[in-house]
């Protein structure tokens, strides 16, 4: 219950989200008050994310990769919030798939997240520091 209250008030903060990520200045010249919307998605996000791991354990990795696959599906520079956690949710009910079905024993999700996603955001590391030094 305290999770949908808390997706509810993040998706109302979603327009202050994107004027923030213009800049303070701009966000404050389009009437966003910085403190009250840092400290509402800040209070939002500790919210759903401790409804997350209380729900489904410490499955670290996909709150990194999801973001990535997000912006590089979307050809955007920064990662769109509910694209980002439909992703996720994707990710992780494949992974979870994978960890109940497909393996010859029954493993944690959290297992099976962290085999796939170290490596992919190894890729990503290399990948982006390869760009830069060109």
């Amino acid at each position: 219950m305290l999770a949908a209250i808390a997706a509810i008030v993040a998706l109302g903060a979603a327009f202050s989200l994107r004027a923030v990520q213009l800049g303070d200045d701009v966000a404050q010249g389009l009437g966003v008050g910085l403190g009250r919307t840092r400290a509402v998605l800040l209070i939002a996000a500790v919210v759903l994310a401790a409804a997350s791991v209380a729900g489904a354990g410490p499955i670290a990795f996909v709150a990194f990769v999801s973001p990535q696959v997000t912006m590089r599906l979307a050809g955007v520079s920064a990662p769109p919030l509910i694209t980002s956690a439909c992703v996720g949710a994707f990710l992780l009910s494949g992974a979870d798939l994978i960890a109940r079905t497909l393996l010859p024993v029954s493993l944690p999700v959290g297992i099976v997240t962290a085999a796939v996603g170290g490596p992919f955001l190894v890729y990503l590391l290399v990948r982006q520091n390869l760009r830069s030094s060109r």
